[in-house]
Order: C-alpha cells, then structure tokens, then sequence
C-alpha cells in the first residue's frame, strides 16, 4: 500500500486475521469491507486481530480509494505482468521450435500472472488461489528453463521437470488453503520463496552449453 495508508503510532499488524470490526465477529474479507463500507468516509472503525494465540485491537479511519492509488498501486503490478506474459508469448509466436522460447514462455507466464493477480490480494480475494499457484509454479518454470538451456530435451528431464511442477502445484494448493492461518500459512510460503531464491541462484550459476 501508500505509506500514507498507516496511522501515526499503528502498532504492527502484518500476518494478523481480523476476526471481527467494532466488537461484531465477522467470517469473510468481504464482510469486513462491507463493515468498512458501512461505516463510512471519514469514520473510525476498530478491528479485533488475531495473530497467534495473541488478540488485539486497532482503530483506523476509513478512507476512500481514489484513482490516484490506483495508478500507484495496482496500475504498474497489471501493466509490468501484462507485459511480462506477451514477452513469452511473442518468444512462442516467434520461435515455437526452441524448448528455450517454451521454457521462457512458463517463467513469463509464472512471474507475470503472480503481479496481475497480486492486486486482488487487498481485495476481493476471487484470484488468491491464482496467485499463490503462479507463485510456486515460478521455481519448477525457472528448473525448466535452466534444463532447455543445459540439455537437449530428453524424456528423463521432462520426468523431472513435470514431477517437480506437480509437487509445487500441491504446495501451492497448501499454502492457499491455510492461508487463514498464520502460524501455517507462513512457513509453506517461506518455503515457496526460498525455493525461488534457490532456483535462480541455480540457474544463474549454470554453465551453458552450445
């Protein structure tokens, strides 16, 4: 978000549920902006937090979301991902005969569908499941790359890329589906982005072939 989106003296409240708004338990993202909605511009809403076994509480003013923070935002994460996914595609288009171009193609498609969906994470969440399945898609993408680079296509490479997209693409189920509980949710996506950190190290360490 904008930094001018946090209170002065806001205690920390990253990886916190919000369980309920003004003492009212609430079960949903969209009925905790509904609550928001409700109250009004200008109005100060208190949200009970729970992160752990810890509950507090914190009062925030509601504001508006202009289209200002939109093009601030949103706009670069939508147009740097659109642009990201046509790269790979043009790469197909252009040469459909080079696993380097399809290898190319599945990393664009990874990196880039993670940023046009990365806004629907402030809401209202119908493409979470999208995000994080483009997220740990990304290493399995960068090995299949770094393979069409490094060997010819062969069937024992193809096992074990499909392999490992199969064990990302069951992480990634995971990491979605507690995604409501920090305590969870937290080390399978840490998981996730040291296996990114790890493939590009990989892939960038790999000696080339010709």
């Amino acid at each position: 978000g904008r930094s001018t989106w946090r209170p002065a003296g806001l205690r920390p409240v990253e990886w916190a549920l919000v369980t309920a708004v003004d003492g009212r338990p609430l079960a949903s993202a969209a009925a905790v902006h509904a609550a928001a909605e409700q109250a009004g511009v200008g109005a100060t809403v208190t949200y009970t937090l729970r992160r752990g076994t810890e509950l507090f509480r914190v009062a925030i003013p509601v504001r508006r979301f202009a289209w200002s923070d939109f093009a601030v935002v949103f706009a670069p994460l939508l147009a740097v991902g659109a642009w990201i996914v046509g790269v790979g595609a043009a790469l197909v288009v252009r040469r459909p005969d080079l696993p380097e171009a399809w290898g190319a193609l599945v990393v664009c498609v990874a990196l880039g569908l993670g940023m046009i969906t990365g806004p629907d994470q402030y809401g209202p969440y119908r493409l979470t499941w999208l995000f994080f399945l483009a997220l740990a898609a990304t290493p399995p993408a960068i090995l299949q790359l770094t393979t069409a680079f490094l060997w010819h296509p062969s069937r024992w490479t193809g096992r074990v890329v499909a392999a490992m997209y199969v064990v990302f693409a069951g992480l990634g189920c995971a990491v979605a589906s507690r995604r409501f509980e920090p305590a969870v949710f937290l080390p399978l996506l840490y998981l996730v982005y040291c296996a990114i950190a790890n493939a590009v190290c990989r892939s960038s360490r790999a000696p080339r072939t010709t």
